[in-house]
C-alpha cells in the first residue's frame, strides 16, 4: 500500500466527536509518523483545521538548507506554493511561506510552515494586515484525500 493510501485509510477512520476545536494526534506505520493537528471541523470529505505537525520516526539526515529547498518544490496541494524565507541553523529550523499570498483588500491569507533539522513540520495558515504589523492564525480546509498527499509530501 502507498503511503499516501495508508494515510487516506488512517485519515478517512476519523469520526468527529465531542466539541471543536481539538488536537487530534494520528499514527500511520506505512508512513512512519505522528501527524498532531488542531482540527476545527470534520466531515466525511474535509476537514478544517488550524495546525498540521508531521513528526516522522527517524530523524532526517539531509542538510537544512536541502531540506527546505526540497519541502518547497515537493509540496504541491496546497493553495500557493511554498518558497523558503530563512534557513536558520543555529536554531535548526527553515522558514518557509507562501509564493504569493491571497490579498482581500486589506488582508493578506498565507500559510507558513517551519521545518525542524531533525524532521518535524508545522504548518499554519494566517491572516495578516497589509497596513499593520499584526497576524493572526486561521483555519483552512482540506479534503482527506489533499490532506493525506499533503502529509505523505512533508514526510518525505
Amino acid at each position: 500500500m502507498s503511503h499516501t493510501n495508508s494515510l487516506l485509510k488512517t485519515l478517512s477512520e476519523l469520526k468527529a466527536s465531542g466539541t471543536f476545536p481539538q488536537r487530534l494526534l494520528l499514527r500511520d506505520p506505512t508512513v512512519a509518523a505522528t501527524i498532531e493537528m488542531d482540527v476545527h471541523q470534520l466531515d466525511s470529505l474535509s476537514i478544517q483545521l488550524s495546525m498540521l505537525r508531521v513528526s516522522p520516526e527517524q530523524a532526517t539526515k539531509s542538510p537544512l538548507k536541502d531540506k527546505a529547498a526540497d519541502l518547497s518544490q515537493r509540496v504541491t496541494g496546497l493553495m500557493e506554493k511554498l518558497k523558503v524565507v530563512e534557513v536558520d541553523d543555529g536554531r535548526g529550523e527553515a522558514l518557509l511561506r507562501s509564493n504569493s499570498p491571497v490579498v482581500n483588500d486589506e488582508q493578506r491569507l498565507y500559510y507558513e510552515l517551519i521545518a525542524q533539522r531533525q524532521g518535524t513540520t508545522t504548518l499554519n495558515r494566517y491572516q495578516g494586515s497589509m497596513l499593520r504589523s499584526n497576524r493572526k492564525e486561521v483555519p483552512f480546509i482540506l479534503t482527506r484525500e489533499a490532506m493525506a498527499k499533503l502529509i505523505t509530501d512533508l514526510v518525505g
